[in-house]
């Protein structure tokens, strides 16, 4: 659509804006698709995995993580169905280990006779 005015003397002509083109279904940017990204960077697969950006670096090093697509020298990218699976294969724990501290010191409790590893009174 053009629009002519006249203004001191000279013809000014305007163009429909790109939000006027963008209006009319079929014309202007296309509308983003819902599908899911293919390939993530690390910020993303941390989110997809509810994850903080470090512990994502350090699952990454695992020898189960699925290795990196790399589109560059600096430029990594990864596939969540390969993340999906990987973390689908792993094993589960039935139940919640003990840390080594307090194991170790709940054994030397035992050995002195105490409940917890404290002082007897």
């Amino acid at each position: 659509m053009k629009e002519v005015r006249k203004a001191g003397g000279t013809a000014l002509r305007q163009t429909a804006t790109a939000a006027a083109a963008v209006a009319v279904p079929g014309a202007g940017v296309p509308a983003h698709s819902a599908a899911p990204k293919l390939l993530l960077s690390d910020q993303g697969l941390a989110a997809a995995l509810g994850v903080g950006f470090r512990k994502c670096l350090e699952l990454q090093s695992e020898p189960w993580a699925p290795k990196a697509v790399l589109l560059g020298p600096r430029l990594k990218r990864h596939r969540l169905e390969e993340w999906d699976q990987a973390l689908a294969a792993l094993p589960r724990q039935d139940r919640a280990t003990e840390p080594a501290q307090l194991q170790r010191s709940r054994i030397e409790g035992a050995k002195q006779g105490t409940s917890g590893g404290g002082d007897a009174t």
